[in-house]
């Protein structure tokens, strides 16, 4: 970047396929269904930031190891050029250029390749790292962190972790506001992207996977907590209203129609 413009780039960071038993699955048509997994650069001339980081790239070759049990309920679907360095590097960017990695949570298709950032500050949610998960919902944390999760250090090759309690503006100047959407899990949070030619982008994330859920108020089998899930919609509801743009965090049908990197929204 050589001018001071705000851009949001969205990272195709591979796709996954929802068996019907799947308990976090939205829908309930009886079949299965696959569903994008995105992350998101957006850069800043305070710094450039990273919002979630997808699949562990172990997943194209042994997901297994990755995703252990749950595999019975979903197929992790990613090639070479899911990797999220990969993505970065067609647009020109290399992890040292990332100073900071915001994440919504600490699923594996969110927080899966956070190793590759050693010298990122990470942001995310207290209560995220340190609320203990009942056994069938930590399976969708990513093996090499379970056990490590609670300590406060996220994982060895991470040096600076920040934990917030609720929302914050990260440079101050209301361009990347974190929003905390509990309710999928207990440290959840959405992201709010002020651009100057599009305006304001609301990334939902998994508080919510698809604009019909948003629209019925749907609460997918598997919620941390329904009520409080459904006071996160309730606020992405009413972001909404004024908001450019709303992508959605697993939205199949809405995913062929955004940009997709190495075009950009600003």
């Amino acid at each position: 970047m050589t001018d001071s413009s705000t851009r949001l780039y969205v990272l195709d960071v591979g796709s996954i396929l929802l068996d019907p038993s799947c308990t976090m699955a939205a829908r309930a048509d009886g079949g299965e269904y696959r569903i994008p997994v995105s992350a998101f650069l957006i850069t800043h001339p305070a710094g450039n930031v990273l919002f979630d980081t997808g699949m562990d790239p172990l997943t194209i070759t042994e997901p297994e190891v990755i995703w252990g049990p749950v595999m019975d309920q979903i197929t992790p679907e990613m090639e070479e050029g899911n990797h999220i360095l990969k993505q970065l590097e067609v647009i020109g960017f290399s992890p040292d250029d990332i100073r900071y990695v915001i994440l919504s949570h600490l699923h594996s298709d969110h927080a899966g390749a956070i190793r590759f950032f050693p010298r990122a500050e990470f942001i995310l949610q207290r209560i995220e790292l340190e609320t203990a998960m009942p056994d069938p919902v930590r399976l969708f944390y990513p093996e090499p962190y379970r056990g490590a999760r609670m300590d406060g250090t996220l994982a060895d090759p991470v040096r600076s972790v920040r934990l917030i309690d609720g929302d914050l503006d990260l440079f101050g100047d209301g361009r990347i506001r974190m929003l905390s959407t509990p309710g999928h899990v207990p440290g959840h949070q959405s992201l709010l992207v002020h651009l100057d030619q599009t305006g304001d982008v609301l990334l939902t994330v998994d508080a919510c996977n698809d604009r019909g859920q948003l629209d019925n108020t749907v609460i997918p089998d598997g919620t941390w907590k329904a009520e409080v899930s459904r006071s996160s919609l309730a606020l992405l509801r009413s972001l909404r209203e004024t908001a450019a743009l709303t992508i959605y965090g697993h939205d199949p049908e809405q995913w062929p129609n955004i940009r997709h990197s190495p075009t950009f929204y600003e």
